[in-house]
């Protein structure tokens, strides 16, 4: 019995948040960001290659944006079902 619990306990279950989603979140977010800032520091001078950066970058951002969120509400509500 007590094996069984041990093996219990390192399954994955799919209702459990990711501990690491934050992280991961947090760290494309750099990415994102710096497509958008690049052109200022870096002095782009192609209209293409501005767009395309800016683009790009906002898109990084908001799916970053999404997936913190997300990320927080399944935190939040595993803490919930733990505390009742």
């Amino acid at each position: 019995m007590m094996g069984q619990q041990k093996a219990d306990v390192h399954t994955n279950n799919a209702n459990e948040p990711n501990p690491y989603g934050f992280l991961v979140s947090v760290l494309s977010f750099i990415p994102g960001a710096w497509l958008v800032i690049a052109l200022c520091i870096l002095g782009y001078t192609s209209l293409q290659a501005i767009r395309n950066d800016v683009i790009v970058g906002i898109i990084v951002v908001a799916l970053t944006a999404w997936s913190l969120v997300v990320v927080r509400r399944a935190h939040v509500q595993q803490s919930h079902a733990h505390a009742v």
